[in-house]
This record gives structure tokens, C-alpha cells and sequence, in this order.
């Protein structure tokens, strides 16, 4: 219930006019036959103010919607409601911008800074699928993402200067994945909670390398091939100890049997230079 002040025609709505109604909300715009056609605006007290399209006496088209709360939507309506390509901000510095479907952010990006760091998101079907986040700290992920957090494949560069690229699950290091380090170290394989767990190949920036089984970030099974001036050396963990080695010296000197963490230490061959 309200009351219409405008144009009329034979006891219809016809051309300009306004319509206020009880509550206090008033639509002004243009009528035919009582039906709501073309530009329009239209204020809500307790909401915010329209000022869009009407077709058939509901929002359809192009149009804009302020809040009260000081957000506003600008973009495509159908059907009374967040309908195509739009943007829309929540005044607090969250924006979506792309299509909207049934007033639901459908496909497209949404940027917000918080005190974590600067993020946008892509959209896809109304759900997240990739993030771009720069972090408080400086560091920076490029990758999959989900409703919740960082979730598949990515990579974080961060600010000290290490790389990892790989899989991600619930925000950490999960999967398969490669960490570089600034020092030039790099880590190959398997990850499970944000440490180095499974099967991985680990390459120091000196050459040596520690190929097996790694678990919490401690190396437990598998082989270390280092070198220095003195020769070649090939040991073989257990439990995260060395069990054996294999020794080829630079004068032609070569070692081949057990240890133990203290030095060689068991039955062994040596076989001199001369």
C-alpha cells in the first residue's frame, strides 16, 4: 500500500512518476499501463538507493545499488537481482569484479588486503581456483587455491629468497615438490605437513647429494654421494645413520665396508694404490 503521484491515464499509471509507500521506500520512473519501464530509482530507507533499468516492474539491465553500509554494486540485473557482468565493493576494500549469477559472485576476481597481505582471488562457477597472495612479510604465492585457503599446485617465492614449487594441501607443503634454497641447496620429492617426508633426492650447492627416504626433514634411508680433494665418497644410510661406505681415494686407494656413526667401523676391503 502507498500513493502514486504522477502521470495517469484513465486510472492507470502512464508516464512519469513516483510511488511511495508505506514504510517509506519510493520508487521514481517511468510507467505504462502500472507497470515500471525504463530508467528508474528507487530508495529503500532501511537498505540503500536503485538507480537501474526496470523491465515488467523489476530490475533488468544496467543499473546501480549503494548500501547504506556504504557498498555498492554496478553492473548487469535480471529479474530483481545481481544478474551478468558487474562489480561489486563492500566498502571495507573488497571488490568483486566479473559475472554474477542469481546475486552470487559466479566467475571472475576478487581483491581484499587484510592484515596477512594483498590477495587476489579467481573465480570460477562461484568457487575460488587460483590465488595471487603477497604476503605481510614479502613473500609471494602464485597457484590453486579453494574457498579456504592455498590448495594445489603453486609456487611461493619467499622473502628470504627460497623457492618451493609444487603441491600444496591445506595451506602447507603437501605432495610432490621442489624447495630451492638462496644457499644454491635443493630439495626433490615428497612432502607431508610442510616437511620434507618420503621419497626425495636433496642436492647441496657443493655437489654431494642425499638420495632416499626423508621424514620430518631428517634424512633416514638411502644413499650420500659426496666429493672433496681427497676422493669419492658413497655412504649408505639406516635409521638415519651410516651403515657402509665406499670409498675411492685420488691416489687410487679404495674402501669398501661398514661404519658406524663414530668413523669405519666393521668388516671391510681396502685395496692400496701400489
Amino acid at each position: 500500500m502507498g500513493k502514486y503521484s504522477g502521470q495517469t491515464d484513465f486510472g492507470y499509471f502512464n508516464g512519469d512518476g513516483s510511488f511511495k509507500f508505506e514504510d517509506g521506500s519510493q520508487i521514481i520512473g517511468s510507467w505504462v499501463d502500472n507497470v515500471l519501464t525504463g530508467h528508474g530509482e528507487e530508495i529503500i530507507p532501511q537498505k540503500g538507493k536503485y538507480s537501474v533499468h526496470y523491465k515488467n516492474s523489476k530490475r533488468d539491465g544496467e543499473g546501480i545499488f549503494q548500501w547504506n553500509s556504504g557498498a555498492t554494486y554496478s553492473g548487469e540485473w535480471k529479474n530483481d537481482q545481481l544478474n551478468g557482468t558487474g562489480e561489486y565493493t563492500d566498502g571495507q576494500g573488497t571488490s568483486y569484479s566479473g559475472e554474477f549469477l542469481d546475486n552470487s559472485f559466479d566467475s571472475g576476481m576478487c581483491q581484499f588486503t587484510n592484515e596477512f597481505g594483498e590477495y587476489e582471488l579467481t573465480y570460477q562457477d562461484g568457487n575460488v581456483v587460483s590465488a595471487e597472495i603477497i604476503f605481510a612479510d614479502g613473500s609471494v604465492y602464485s597457484g590453486d587455491a579453494n574457498n579456504k585457503t592455498i590448495d594445489g599446485s603453486g609456487k611461493l617465492q619467499f622473502a628470504t629468497g627460497d623457492l618451493y614449487v609444487g603441491s600444496f594441501v591445506g595451506g602447507v607443503r603437501d605432495g610432490k615438490g621442489v624447495y630451492t634454497w638462496k644457499s644454491g641447496d635443493q630439495y626433490d620429492g615428497e612432502w607431508e605437513n610442510d616437511s620434507m617426508s618420503g621419497s626425495g633426492i636433496y642436492n647441496y650447492a657443493d655437489g654431494s647429494v642425499l638420495n632416499g627416504e626423508f621424514q620430518s626433514n631428517a634424512f633416514e634411508d638411502g644413499s650420500l654421494h659426496t666429493e672433496n680433494e681427497f676422493g669419492t665418497y658413497d655412504f649408505s644410510f639406516k635409521d638415519g645413520a651410516p651403515v657402509s661406505v665406499e670409498i675411492v681415494l685420488t691416489d687410487g686407494t679404495t674402501y669398501e665396508g661398514d661404519m658406524d656413526e663414530q668413523g669405519l667401523n666393521g668388516s671391510a676391503q681396502i685395496k692400496y694404490s701400489n
